[in-house]
C-alpha cells in the first residue's frame, strides 16, 4: 500500500550531476617566479657550480711598465640529489563493482571495466595535481630563503643553497614601533641590492605587515594607491586563487607592493601561510627566472627487463597486487627540484616578530 499523500513511482529517478569539492592549486609561486625552466636531466644526482665575478676595475700604468695578472676566482660546487616525490591510489575489485558518482542504478550504471578505465584516468590526474601541489610549496620554500626541508617516508634530509639575503628584526627595531622610520628601513634594502647589481621592483608582504605600512605616516605620502579612491571603491578584479594582491605603489623607491595571504593543507588538512605572518619580499627581474629541474628515474624496462634512466617529469606505473583481495596499484612519481636562477636576486625581510 501506499504511504498517504505519496505516490509509487516505477520510472527512473533524475540523477543530478554529482558535486565535487576540490581545494584550488596555487600556482602563483611557479608562474612568477620560475621563467627559466623546466630542465630535464640525464641522472638523479647534478652539480651546481657558484661563481662570485665582482666587478674587476682596471689599473693605470706608467710607461714601458705592466701589472700584475688578476687571479682567477674559485668557486664553489654543490652536488644536489633530485628529490623524489610519490603519490599512489589503489583500485580494488569491489571499488569497480560500485556505483560511482553520477551514475544511477539500474538504467545508466557504467560497465565494470569501462569504470576501471574511469577511475585510472581520475586517478592519475589526482596523483599528479598532488605532485604538483608539492611542488609548488618547494617553490616557495625556495622564495623563502631557508633550507627546503624533504622529509617524507625514509627520507630526512634539507637542500640548502646558504641563501644570504635574509634578515629579522626584532623588539623596538621591528617595523611600527615608536622611532623605528620604515620608509629608511626599504631604502637601505634596496639600495643595498641595487649596488648587487639587482634593482628591486617589487614588495610582496603579510597582510600584517600591509597593515603596518598602510599606518606609517611617511609611507602614505609616498603611496599612490591604485586600487581605491576616496568615496568610492575600485577594486578591479579578483585575482587567481593563490596570487599575490596589488595594493599601492611608492615613489620613492619605485616598488609595486603586494599582499599575499593564500595558505597551503598539509596531510592532517591544517593550514600554513605560504608566506609567513611579517614577512617582506623583495624581488628583482632576475629573482624571476629560478628554474625547475627533474631527476631521472631508475626503473626496468618493460620489455628487457633491464634497469635503465628515464627522463621526464613525471614516471606512472600500473601493478596488479597478488593480495586478497587483488588490487590495481597507480605510482606516479617525480624527482623536481627547485633551483635559483640567481641566489642573491631577492631579499627576505622579516619585520614583524609574529
Amino acid at each position: 500500500m501506499p504511504i498517504p499523500g505519496q505516490e509509487w513511482r516505477d520510472t527512473p529517478l533524475t540523477q543530478l550531476d554529482p558535486v565535487v569539492t576540490v581545494y584550488p592549486q596555487s600556482l602563483y609561486w611557479g608562474d612568477t617566479y620560475f621563467g627559466g625552466g623546466p630542465l630535464l636531466f640525464e641522472t638523479d644526482i647534478i652539480e651546481w657550480d657558484k661563481v662570485l665575478e665582482g666587478a674587476p676595475l682596471a689599473q693605470y700604468v706608467g710607461d714601458e711598465l705592466s701589472v700584475e695578472p688578476r687571479e682567477r676566482r674559485p668557486f664553489d660546487t654543490q652536488q644536489l640529489e633530485c628529490p623524489r616525490m610519490q603519490d599512489k591510489k589503489s583500485i580494488s575489485g569491489k571499488d569497480i563493482m560500485k556505483r560511482q558518482p553520477g551514475e544511477l542504478p539500474p538504467y545508466h550504471m557504467a560497465d565494470p571495466l569501462q569504470r576501471l578505465a574511469t577511475m585510472r584516468a581520475k586517478d592519475v590526474i589526482e596523483c599528479a595535481r598532488a605532485i604538483e601541489n608539492l611542488i609548488e610549496l618547494q617553490r616557495s620554500q625556495l622564495m623563502l630563503g631557508d633550507p627546503i626541508p624533504i622529509i617524507g617516508v625514509g627520507v630526512n634530509r634539507y637542500i640548502d643553497y646558504g641563501f644570504r639575503n635574509k634578515e629579522l628584526l626584532t623588539g623596538g627595531d621591528q617595523w611600527g614601533e615608536p622611532g623605528v622610520r620604515i620608509i629608511e628601513s626599504v631604502r637601505e634594502k634596496v639600495y643595498l641590492m641595487g649596488e648587487m647589481g639587482f634593482p628591486i621592483t617589487e614588495a610582496i608582504m603579510s597582510p600584517e605587515v600591509w597593515e603596518v605600512m598602510y599606518n606609517d605616516s611617511e609611507i602614505l605620502k609616498l603611496l599612490d594607491v591604485r586600487r581605491y579612491e576616496f568615496g568610492m571603491s575600485n577594486p578591479g578584479p579578483v585575482p587567481a586563487f593563490g596570487n599575490a594582491t596589488p595594493v599601492g605603489m611608492l615613489s620613492d623607491p619605485n616598488l609595486t607592493l603586494y599582499s599575499h595571504n593564500w595558505t597551503w593543507a598539509d596531510k592532517r588538512n591544517r593550514r600554513h601561510r605560504y608566506l609567513p605572518p611579517g614577512t617582506v619580499l623583495l624581488t628583482s627581474p632576475q629573482a624571476k627566472q629560478n628554474f625547475m629541474g627533474y631527476g631521472a628515474w631508475l626503473g626496468k624496462d618493460p620489455q628487457s627487463k633491464k634497469w635503465m634512466w628515464y627522463k621526464g617529469e613525471y614516471f606512472q606505473q600500473y601493478d596488479d597486487t597478488k593480495v586478497d583481495p587483488p588490487r590495481d596499484l597507480l605510482t606516479v612519481t617525480s624527482r623536481p627540484i627547485a633551483i635559483p636562477g640567481n641566489i642573491d636576486s631577492w631579499y627576505v625581510f622579516k619585520v614583524l616578530d609574529i
